[in-house]
C-alpha cells in the first residue's frame, strides 16, 4: 500500500511536518477545482499504474441541445415552465409516501385513483428533495413495506408546472416518477 499526501489550499510538500515530509507528496494547488481534480486523477492513475485515458471521439458523445435530458434539477425549481418534458435519472432515498391530490394527478395526465404522492431525497444527500407523483407498477413498488427509507434509482420527468396560488403565486414543478428500481446492497 502506498500513502501519498495530497497538498491543497496553499499547503506545499515542503511545508509538511516530519515524517510525512519524507513521503512523496503531490501538490494539487491550482486556480480552479477542475485543474485540481485533473492533477489528483493523474497522480492516482500513475500510482495505480493505470493506462492514460483515451480521448472520446466526438461522434461517440451524446447529441447536445436535447430537451429530453437534464443534468441538474435546479432549473426545474427556478423556472419550471422552461423545462417541461425534461427527464432526470438519479439515485434517491424514499421519504414520505401518501395519497395523491386529485387535481395534481389530473394535471399530470395520470389516473387519480392509481396515483400516489412520493417525496424523494437526492443521493448522496444534498438537502434537496422532490415532490413527485407515481402510478401503476411504480406506485405498487414504492408502497411495499420493505421500500420505506430505501434507496432507488429513478427516472423523473417534469410534465408540467402549476400555480401555487395565493399568497405566493409561483409556478411549482409537477414531476412524475416514471420508473424506479430498488438499489441492491
Amino acid at each position: 500500500m502506498k500513502v501519498i499526501p495530497v497538498c491543497h489550499k496553499g499547503m506545499t510538500p515542503a511545508a509538511l511536518p516530519e515524517p510525512i515530509r519524507r513521503l512523496q507528496a503531490v501538490d494539487i494547488n491550482a486556480p480552479t477545482e477542475a485543474e485540481q481534480l485533473r492533477k489528483l486523477a493523474e497522480v492516482v492513475r500513475q500510482v495505480a499504474d493505470l493506462p492514460a485515458p483515451s480521448p472520446i471521439p466526438a461522434e461517440a458523445l451524446p447529441p447536445g441541445g436535447s430537451k429530453s435530458t437534464v443534468t441538474s434539477l435546479r432549473g426545474w425549481f427556478v423556472r419550471p415552465v422552461g423545462h417541461v418534458d425534461e427527464e432526470f435519472t438519479g439515485m434517491f432515498r424514499l421519504g414520505n409516501i401518501a395519497s395523491s391530490d386529485t387535481a395534481r394527478a389530473e394535471k399530470a395526465g395520470l389516473d387519480p385513483t392509481d396515483t400516489i404522492f412520493v417525496r424523494l431525497f437526492q443521493e448522496p444527500p444534498t438537502g434537496q428533495f422532490l415532490n413527485c407523483l407515481a402510478q401503476g407498477k411504480v406506485a405498487s413498488l414504492l408502497e411495499r413495506d420493505d421500500m420505506e427509507g430505501g434507496v432507488i434509482e429513478g427516472k423523473l420527468k417534469l410534465v408540467s408546472a402549476f400555480d401555487s396560488g395565493p399568497p405566493d403565486h409561483k409556478m411549482v414543478p409537477l414531476i412524475v416518477l416514471q420508473s424506479a428500481r430498488k438499489r441492491q446492497g
